[in-house]
């Protein structure tokens, strides 16, 4: 049984699958490709009015604290910087189909907090991960995608998911989730990336991640994302032990140096989930997300 099937049978009924804006599914190939240079992705971004205001104003934002006002899209990246770059327009055009405000319980500055450190800790298990290491951070960004469906399509049910993870009652939010749907958001999310035509590298993480005797295929970047995963959920925390790292065997002083560079970057990933996505900042606010439709996307 595929991923879509199972989202269907689960819900029983055909659930609303979002469709992404005209040219995403190519914006998302160029930021997943490790190799491009700041200004190409620059002119990629300047095709999508919406996504490059949202820069420029994070360029201004107090987050980022420039010395004189940001005025382009090429100044805005420099300001930002690549990574930083890519993160933000990777999460702006992935949750542009969705309004999670519909789930009460649903906090968007916690979900991209965990997706920022994530996308952090997964970039830096690259060298652990044989073949398919472009797009891990990426595949970090976008791991709990499916929450963000959940959070739009079946609000009561998530927010009692998290209800009941937040009061200790189940060990995860994807086990609640699978008690109240029965399926998690590694389903759902699995499902977008298939709909949505995502690599299968992506998409494949995006289902795999949370189960560690996973073989099939791209079995260590979905290895690396539930690392990456499950270290980002640790140190929003703020407590708990280092998870296992078997399954890559990533030696322990280098788990420990990047426990520290993730807990050193965490009020920064959670200033940053603020100014994008607190509701009333500036990624709530000004043109939506789209792709000019007499843009030259080729």
């Amino acid at each position: 049984m595929n991923t879509c099937t199972a989202l269907h049978r689960a819900l029983g009924e055909s659930p609303e699958v979002p469709v992404l804006p005209p040219g995403i599914s190519w914006l998302l190939e160029a930021l997943a490709d490790d190799e491009i240079e700041l200004g190409r992705l620059a002119g990629v971004i300047e095709t999508f009015p919406g996504i490059a205001a949202k820069l420029v104003a994070v360029a201004n934002s107090a987050w980022a604290a420039p010395r004189v006002p940001i005025v382009g899209v090429r100044e805005a990246c420099v300001r930002l910087g690549l990574q930083v770059v890519r993160s933000i327009a990777i999460a702006l055009a992935v949750a542009t189909p969705f309004d999670p405000g519909r789930c009460p319980g649903f906090d968007p500055e916690r979900f991209w907090s965990s997706a920022l450190l994530c996308a952090e800790a997964a970039d830096a298990l690259a060298s652990f991960v044989d073949g398919h290491s472009d797009g891990l951070r990426t595949a970090g960004l976008i791991h709990h995608l499916g929450l963000l469906w959940l959070a739009d399509q079946r609000g009561v049910e998530t927010a009692e998911a998290i209800e009941a993870r937040d009061a200790g009652a189940v060990p995860s939010l994807e086990q609640a989730l699978s008690e109240r749907l029965g399926l998690g958001y590694c389903t759902v999310g699995a499902c977008l990336g298939r709909a949505w035509g995502l690599p299968a590298p992506l998409t494949t993480a995006m289902a795999e991640h949370r189960r560690p005797d996973y073989r099939g295929p791209y079995w260590r970047m979905a290895a690396a994302v539930g690392l990456a995963a499950a270290l980002a959920a640790r140190i929003l925390a703020g407590a708990g032990e280092t998870p296992s790292s078997s399954a890559l065997a990533v030696p322990d002083e280098r788990l420990g140096a990047l426990v520290e560079r993730l807990e050193a970057r965490r009020e920064a990933m959670r200033a940053m989930a603020q100014a994008l996505f607190r509701p009333g900042s500036v990624a709530y606010a000004g043109a939506d997300v789209r792709s000019d439709p007499g843009a030259s996307l080729r």
